[in-house]
């Protein structure tokens, strides 16, 4: 049974992290999950169209309030060269991610305004909050920003962006747990618990590859060389055509991306904030020459092990949390033998024909990877240093006994 609760990639893969399953009472809850209050709402831009709108960068906790319920606790002031208070409203897009201040009347171009933005956390959290987290300041305190913008001489034209830029990225990350390793050289892969639900797959010594990866495809959409007033005004997201995802881009930015499992097809889309209208790019598609490399695979790792090993790879059965070097089996083909100049031992055998490799020290210790209350920690004395005695698996005697036979044959020099 495969075991994905997290996709790490490390080169060399000696330790990875791995999510197990754990009770949630092990770890102590983060305080401020269920807060709504903002940590963040930043002016996003300097230069806006007169008949533009101001877009803001803002970030708050997770809690579960609306986030227009959570914007009545935020309050733009925008005042002009001779102090006098400009009219407007605060306003959020949720389809596109937006936040914007939207004044009552066109701006006059070319001309200059403050804008302070004041953040009332503490008011947020006593009327949206549970009543303990509202004492919790430490999740959010109250703050104000100060700033200023400048109108362009013009207003808006029709919405009409460039061409955009799409590409895709392929990603791949293995899967390393320990139903997902081959090994070789005496690694015994174990599980240390990390503590919080999170587990480390390593292993003390020799080489393990993973035969089970995932793969992704990152798809970004990007705009580039637009006026700044367009940018302030102005919000993109990438739509998957043939299905429901979509990713906005933030404030300041013209480019959007996501991840996916699978091919699709997607379009750029632009938002006019202050007009309300809508551009799309023409339809472009990804994915379908590496489909097979997408979601959780299978992988071969047989190049990779014969590059890092000196003896025949193996997989092992775990037992409590840790591989059994008393229950493995040979992966993959016979291991190769080796170039003609390569030559036998100086008694005449082949190395590894009582087993799946030679080489073990005299006590048995040289190659185990921790003891302790987890089982299986450490390496048998009966087992060898460079493999693992597979005539004592109870599952594998007459297929092992053939693979010998036919490896005996096979295998009559010694790979330096």
């Amino acid at each position: 049974m495969l075991s994905l609760r997290c996709l790490v990639a490390l080169t060399p893969l000696v330790a990875v992290a791995v999510m197990a399953p754990r009770p949630a009472e092990a770890c102590s809850p983060d305080p401020c999950q269920d807060s709504n209050r903002w940590v963040g709402f930043d002016l996003s831009g300097t230069i806006i169209a007169p008949d533009g709108v101001l877009r803001f960068s803002a970030e708050r906790l997770p809690g579960p309030a609306t986030t227009e319920d959570a914007l009545a606790y935020v309050e733009v002031t925008v005042t002009d060269e001779m102090g006098a208070t400009i009219d407007g409203a605060l306003e959020y897009h949720d389809d596109y991610r937006a936040y914007a201040w939207r004044p009552a009347e066109s701006l006059t171009p070319s001309s200059a305004y403050g804008v302070s933005i004041n953040v009332d956390n503490d008011a947020l959290a006593e009327a949206l909050d549970e009543k303990w987290i509202a004492m919790e300041s430490f999740c959010g305190e109250n703050f104000a920003t100060v700033g200023m913008i400048e109108t362009a001489s013009e207003p808006l034209e029709a919405l009409s962006l460039p061409d955009p830029l799409l590409h895709d990225t392929h990603h791949v990350v293995e899967i390393v747990d320990l139903d997902t390793l081959a090994c070789c050289n005496g690694a015994y892969p174990l599980q240390e618990d990390q503590g919080c639900g999170w587990y480390e797959v390593s292993w003390a010594d020799g080489h393990c590859s993973s035969t089970m990866a995932s793969g992704t495809l990152e798809v970004e959409g990007r705009i580039s060389f637009v006026e700044p007033e367009v940018l302030a005004n102005t919000v993109v997201r990438l739509v998957q055509t043939d299905g429901d995802r979509h990713s906005a881009s933030p404030a300041g930015s013209l480019a959007a991306s996501f991840r996916h499992d699978s091919p699709l097809c997607v379009q750029l889309e632009g938002y006019d904030l202050a007009h309300g209208t809508t551009w799309l790019s023409k339809e472009e598609c990804f994915g379908e020459g590496i489909a097979d490399q997408l979601g959780v695979h299978e992988t071969d790792p047989t190049d990779e092990l014969w590059d890092s090993c000196t003896e025949q790879p193996y997989t092992c059965e775990s037992v409590d949390g840790a591989w059994d070097p008393k229950q493995c089996m040979p992966f993959g083909p016979p291991f190769p033998a080796g170039s003609d100049e390569e030559l036998l031992t100086d008694d005449g055998t082949v190395p590894g024909e009582t087993g799946l490799g030679t080489g073990s020290q005299a006590d048995g210790s040289g190659t185990g990877v921790g003891t302790g209350d987890g089982g299986g920690g450490g390496q048998d004395d009966d087992v060898s240093g460079r493999g693992c005695s597979c005539q004592q698996s109870g599952h594998t005697g007459g297929l092992a006994g053939l693979w010998l036979l036919v490896a005996g044959a096979a295998l009559r020099r010694r790979r330096r």
